[in-house]
């Protein structure tokens, strides 16, 4: 899980769909009401030109060949409304809600949703009335950065690592960025066993990658030395390599390609 560039947007046309329908669930005066009616007219326009376009934009955020981007594991197919729909209604049509997710986290998310009310993580369960006023405690790749709230076990040598994400080290329990990043893990399942070992592979793998440009790099040409950095940045996981960026001064194996290629660092 890694945060989203935030640069790309729908084209304006589609766009001022989306705005003329979010405009018109937001007339809906009454909540409940307004619940049933964003609910019809998303299923009323998943096929049209516009929603095609959605998730044509959507797609240029993913990771890798459309991964999912919560797990980064399974193609992305679903367009995930970060805040849901049957809670905040008047968000259907919002292109900042949305990002491409695979049907298992979508799944596992469904409706799931809490908020800080007066510092209280309180979950969001009823649609027939809006929810009081909060801060968000799941993390929102739109708008945070991940990096700041989770970690993953490594170990200290890549092969003893668990690969589990956990609250960031340091983080009080009781703190706010604690909870967020707990809630977040256990509501998309992040520590599912298949995505444990699909973390773990690409760790062993970026890791043989950099013990074989160690090996090559002095025969490499310029443009092969280029096509080996782009390989490298599009595999699949990218999440793994950024953690092990960030965690490889205390991993020898890594601080030491770290020291001796500091080109890395831009990978």
């Amino acid at each position: 899980m890694r945060k989203l560039i935030q640069t790309i947007n729908p084209d304006k046309k589609y766009q001022n769909y989306l705005t003329k329908w979010e405009s018109y669930i937001k007339g809906v005066t009454h909540y409940s009401k307004r619940v049933d009616v964003a609910k019809e007219k998303w299923a009323s326009r998943r096929q049209t030109k516009t929603l095609k376009h959605v998730c044509l934009k959507l797609e240029e955020m993913c990771s890798g060949n459309r991964r999912c981007c919560y797990c980064e594991d399974s193609v992305a197919d679903e367009v995930e409304h970060i805040k849901p729909k049957s809670l905040f209604p008047e968000l259907t049509f919002t292109w900042s809600n949305y990002l491409y997710a695979c049907g298992s986290c979508n799944i596992n998310k469904n409706n799931k949703y809490a908020l800080f009310i007066a510092g209280v993580l309180t979950s969001i369960i009823s649609s027939t009335v809006p929810p009081n006023p909060g801060h968000d405690v799941f993390i929102n790749p739109r708008q945070d950065d991940p990096m700041s709230f989770l970690d993953l076990d490594l170990g200290q040598t890549i092969e003893d690592g668990t690969f589990w994400y956990l609250p960031k080290h340091g983080l009080s329990p009781r703190g706010i960025d604690y909870q967020r990043a707990d809630y977040t893990i256990n509501t998309l399942g992040l520590n599912r066993d298949f995505l444990v070992e699909g973390r773990r592979n690409a760790a062993l793998d970026f890791k043989a990658r950099l013990y074989e440009y160690r090996q090559e790099k002095p025969n490499l040409s310029p443009q092969k030395l280029a096509q080996f950095q782009q390989d490298f940045q599009q595999h699949t996981y990218p999440s793994v390599w950024a953690h092990m960026k960030a965690q490889h001064q205390s991993i020898p194996v890594l601080n030491n390609f770290f020291q001796q290629f500091p080109e890395i660092h831009s990978w």
